[in-house]
């Protein structure tokens, strides 16, 4: 149990680091956080610092996930010789890395969604259902245009592939609550994002779409 708590506390630390903060700080000389959306995630960022910096943010996101999950699980996992198996260990990672990002401990608790570090936290944990709630998102993005909205819908779909893709896992049941987990929180980071879709208020990250 002490070696499952360090995996979650190290990944939550990673998760609180902020590539979007640090970027605006030392290109910009801004806090990000007093600029568009005020999110910390790779949407705003390509809103606010330009598309290289999108796109970098967006990388490195999802390379924390991927880290916390690959790396700091298996060190604490074979390193430490513990005897629960290592999914467990990357659930812990996983959960600490996402909510590292959504509230982080440098930042004073007021971090981004999550969704990028959690596609990287999922892609070292169920691959497959990951590409395929991709496949989700880019059709609703390019069919809307809406960067929030596609989020939700790839959320939703997540632990239905989950349960299909993973059917003959003897680990799928907790498979499933861990996609159940963040598909919710995802949703519950959203919600302003919601009201905003329903009242029809909601930025498209580009001004053309395919509806």
């Amino acid at each position: 149990m002490v070696n499952l708590l360090l995996s979650f506390l190290f990944s939550y630390l990673l998760g609180s680091i902020s590539p979007a903060y640090l970027y605006g700080r030392a290109v910009r000389k801004i806090d990000i956080r007093n600029y568009g959306s005020g999110n910390i995630g790779a949407t705003n960022t390509l809103r606010v610092l330009g598309k290289r910096a999108g796109i970098l943010v967006l990388f490195l996101d999802v390379l924390k996930g991927l880290i916390a999950v690959l790396l700091f699980a298996y060190f604490f996992y074979y390193y430490q010789k513990s005897e629960i198996e290592l999914l467990f260990f990357r659930i812990f990672a996983g959960w600490g890395v996402v909510l590292g990002h959504i509230y982080p401990v440098f930042l004073g608790f007021r971090g981004g969604k999550g969704i990028a570090t959690s596609a990287g936290v999922l892609l070292g944990v169920v691959p497959l259902a990951t590409l395929s709630a991709f496949v989700i998102w880019l059709i609703f993005f390019l069919l809307f245009g809406y960067v929030s909205l596609a989020s939700i819908c790839a959320s939703l779909f997540l632990p239905l592939f989950v349960a299909l893709l993973y059917s003959r896992s003897i680990h799928l049941v907790s498979l499933v609550s861990f996609a159940i987990f963040l598909s919710l929180l995802t949703i519950i980071r959203h919600r302003k994002n919601i009201r905003r879709l329903l009242a029809n208020q909601e930025d498209k990250l580009f001004k053309k779409s395919f509806f």
